[in-house]
């Protein structure tokens, strides 16, 4: 009778150490002595018992082959080395049944022709599926244990980080990386795609240059791997195993690269820049992100209407969406121009108020401090120095273009990475001269604090809204069977009104607001 033999093995580790051939030599004396004609060895390395037989690669081809009538039986050497678990085990050999073929072990007396014997195949895969859990019971305990006691549990260490006894140790050279990085996200304020930018045209070696990894990415930094650096919580002391979030996780205590406060500023920033960043908007909507329905609770949303999108709008997000139920929320839309005008000029009053006392001033219109000038101008004096250096390089690649030694492909992509660095220096060089720019605070002066109202950029003003503005929430009242709009304002300072409305007549907005105001 011609046979089948199946062979697996867990691990690539028990894959590299051979002991797959040790099945199988063990299967051809086994064949040879009881005079057994081998079809084909299905051999599956590296395979988790735990995957159905029908997800393997060898498991597949053989049921394939049993349902084609290639062989009258399948051996393994034992049971458990055709599945880990009691249900796969009989889902198989119903399989097999039907297409004829008898499974048997090679080290194991069962004979699945018999009641009995059925019954002893089922007792041993459940066995089998007892001892697999037992094992990864004890391993998790080990592992659990071990990042108790603060030791890693495996792979490569986070960049910024090495291993000496199994436990992360800072790594001076890659540590002062995660600091610069940390430090342009949440002093600079540059994108992760800037930062990037700036790390390659200031010649940063990435996390692949330095620790020798693949070709991926040809070792250049990139805004993905800047997130990763941003959102790992190792670089404040506090390692989260069991998943990202995930309830019942265990923390790991290492030692922390940046400070609990850098973290946390970064950890606000990105949800910021999540909640608020611009995309592809045609407009700049001042209270973005801000403003939600009293109705549904979702978020109001800027939008343009009328010819050529000239009226601009915060409109619920629930008027076009559905989310929970099957009905659109009923809110009305808010002009956008007159919602802004009033909630700017009560945050120009209360900061001109603020002028007999600069620290009461926000810091969003206050200029930056001598020792952060300086700093920032010797950082002006290191761009301007790799811009020379951009433009050598261009000439060099150039010469090189000309000279035959790299083709034309390879020039222009060259040339392509140095004009992203270049254009990435030019950048951080007008941010600094910007953040450096200002004149000197003059306490108690209620004119300078008004020229600077009226002079700071629209991302100074949004900055100063979303500091002095706790929540806008927009109602939709019936008055005279029609909904009006009714939105209120509440700002983080005290004695303030809280209350604007907007009420609607005859298609046209006009102003309800308390005289008291202006």
């Amino acid at each position: 009778m011609r046979v089948a033999v199946y062979c697996r093995v867990s691990t690539d580790d028990q894959a590299d150490a051979k002991t797959i051939e040790n099945q199988v030599d063990f299967a051809r004396k086994y064949c040879d002595l009881h005079s057994l004609e081998v079809h084909d060895f299905y051999l599956d390395e590296g395979v988790s018992g735990s995957v159905p037989v029908d997800n393997r690669p060898a498991g597949s081809r053989m049921i394939g082959d049993a349902l084609r009538g290639f062989f009258g039986a399948v051996y393994v050497y034992r049971l458990d080395r055709l599945a880990r678990t009691a249900l796969d085990i009989l889902k198989t050999h119903q399989r097999l049944c039907d297409a004829r073929v008898i499974l048997k072990s090679m080290t194991e007396n069962f004979d699945t022709s018999t009641p009995s014997g059925k019954f002893f195949m089922t007792t041993l895969g459940g066995i089998a599926e007892i001892e697999r859990e037992t094992i990864a019971e004890r391993m998790r305990a080990g592992k659990e244990r071990a990042l108790r006691e603060g030791r890693w549990p495996g792979g490569p260490p986070p960049f910024g980080y090495r291993l000496e006894s199994k436990r992360l140790v800072i790594n001076d050279c890659e540590s002062d990386i995660v600091r610069m990085i940390f430090g342009l996200y949440t002093e600079g304020e540059m994108s992760t795609v800037s930062i990037a930018h700036y790390l390659n045209a200031a010649g940063v070696p990435s996390p692949e240059e330095i620790r020798g990894g693949g070709l991926k990415g040809r070792g250049r930094w990139h805004g993905g791997r800047v997130w990763n650096i941003l959102s790992n919580p190792c670089y404040y002391g506090i390692f989260l195993y069991g998943g990202r979030g995930r309830a019942g996780g265990i923390e790991v205590r290492c030692p922390p690269v940046i400070s609990v406060n850098q973290w946390e500023a970064a950890r606000v920033m990105r949800r910021k820049k999540a909640l608020y960043s611009p995309r592809n908007c045609r407009w700049e909507y001042l209270l973005k992100g801000i403003i939600r329905c009293g109705i549904c609770g979702r978020t109001y949303f800027g939008d343009g209407s009328g010819r050529e999108g000239r009226l601009h709008y915060y409109r619920c997000a629930g008027n076009t969406s559905l989310r929970g139920n099957s009905e659109k929320c009923p809110s009305r839309s808010v002009r956008a121009d007159l919602l802004e005008q009033i909630v700017w000029e009560d945050i120009s009053r209360f900061i001109l108020s603020c002028s007999q006392l600069t620290e009461d001033v926000p810091g969003s219109i206050l200029p930056p401090s001598e020792e952060y000038v300086s700093g920032q101008l010797e950082e002006l004096r290191s761009i301007e120095k790799m811009c020379r250096s951009k433009d050598k390089e261009r000439k060099r690649i150039i010469l090189l273009s000309r000279k035959g030694v790299i083709t034309g492909e390879e020039a222009g992509e060259q040339m392509l990475h140095i004009s992203c660095e270049a254009k990435a220096l030019e950048k951080r060089k007008a941010e600094i001269f910007r953040q450096s720019q200002g004149p000197p605070v003059q306490p108690g002066d209620p004119e300078w604090l008004r020229n600077s109202l009226l002079s700071c950029t629209f991302q100074a003003r949004r900055d100063l809204v979303r500091d002095l503005v706790e929540r806008i929430i927009v109602d939709s009242p019936t008055d005279q069977g029609k909904l009006v709009p009714r939105v209120t304002v509440a700002y983080v300072f005290d004695g303030w009104p809280d209350c604007a409305m907007l009420v609607e007549t005859r298609g046209k907005y006009r102003l309800g607001v308390p005289k008291s105001l202006y």
